[in-house]
């Protein structure tokens, strides 16, 4: 749980946030037995990123820090 990982992760829902290696070994044995999990989870994931950090999102964030920037500036 490090860097973008912590903040994009929902532990359980998402991904696993594992701090140790055995944790990582538990979490990966967990995806590997667990097909419908795998796909779940990549279901979530995906819907995570597109709200958070899809074009569309980021470009929006962008117009609007440009339109601070020139309002500020008249």
């Amino acid at each position: 749980p490090i860097g973008m990982n912590a903040d994009i992760v929902i532990h359980g829902k998402n991904g696993f946030l594992a701090n140790t290696k055995e944790e990582w070994l538990k979490y990966f044995d967990i995806l590997r037995k667990d097909k419908k999990l795998r796909i779940e989870m990549g279901k979530v994931g995906r819907e995570v990123v597109e709200q958070k950090y899809s074009l569309d999102v980021t470009k929006l964030q962008i117009e609007n820090i440009f339109r601070e920037l020139l309002k500020d500036n008249q």
